[in-house]
């Protein structure tokens, strides 16, 4: 297996994560928000 290869399999895995983390961090905004009203 090349790095190319590799590459593009993790390309997927990093984003799908990468937007995983926003959403967490998001709700988490949210509800200390929520907390400090």
């Amino acid at each position: 297996m090349n790095l190319v290869t590799v590459a593009v399999r993790l390309v997927p895995v990093l984003s799908a994560s990468e937007s995983r983390l926003s959403a967490f961090l998001n709700k988490r905004s949210q509800l200390l928000e929520e907390l400090a009203y």
